[in-house]
């Protein structure tokens, strides 16, 4: 995690939109990926992007420290690439369902 922090390096953070304030266009948005996209074929896609992150750069993905406390308390602050990419895609696809069910 003190990697993400250091300012000399060049980190990226990804998530999904703000559910606390949402950017302007986020209801045309949501009406597009809900009437173009199905729950799992949208998950797919979403990792399918993951696969082509962790394989093509350097990468940590770690889970927000609430959804693991409740969900997944034994990978609270643990990289989830350390793990089967089996298992980091099962994972990520039951969030992305479950998080955004259109």
């Amino acid at each position: 995690m003190d990697q993400l922090r250091n300012p000399g390096t060049r980190n990226y953070y990804i998530d999904c939109f703000s559910k606390m304030e949402p950017p302007d266009n986020y209801d045309e948005i949501f009406e597009y990926l809900r009437s173009h996209t199905i729950g799992e074929a949208y998950a797919d896609k979403m990792l399918l992007l993951l696969l082509m992150l962790v394989s093509q750069y350097e990468t940590h993905i770690f889970l927000d420290h609430d959804l693991a406390k409740e969900t997944y308390p034994d990978l609270l602050d643990r990289d989830l690439t350390e793990l089967p990419v089996a298992d980091l895609l099962e994972i990520s696809k039951k969030l992305i369902v479950t998080d955004h069910p259109f």
